[in-house]
């Protein structure tokens, strides 16, 4: 929860949509105040390709920082590890701990 309404969120949304992504205002009928309906329609039109391309090529590149401890690189590599398979398959949050476990098991 973020403490807004559904009617503030609909209107930061459409502000959003409007300076940023016309054509996908154009797609959303905003006129039915339905906030989920809304949110469903951006799921659709909406793509995480150039995201899951960046946090690809950080994990190709990944390195530890020479004054960066053990723990502190494993926690910025697990970060970004389950962040692009977030992205990838979008998870429970119970489903994201259980990953972060493997991810340390597994460099452990």
């Amino acid at each position: 929860e973020i403490g807004s309404t559904d009617d503030a969120l609909l209107a930061m949304i459409t502000t959003y949509l409007k300076k940023f992504k016309p054509t996908i205002l154009d797609i959303c009928d905003t006129k039915k105040q339905n906030l989920t309906a809304i949110i469903e329609i951006l799921s659709f039109h909406c793509t995480t390709d150039n995201e899951k391309f960046a946090i690809l090529q950080k994990l190709k590149s990944f390195k530890r920082d020479p004054s960066e401890s053990f723990a502190s690189a494993v926690t910025r590599f697990e970060s970004l590890y389950c962040f692009y398979l977030q992205l990838e398959k979008p998870s429970s949050s119970e489903t994201i701990k259980l990953m972060s476990y493997q991810v340390l098991r597994q460099v452990a």
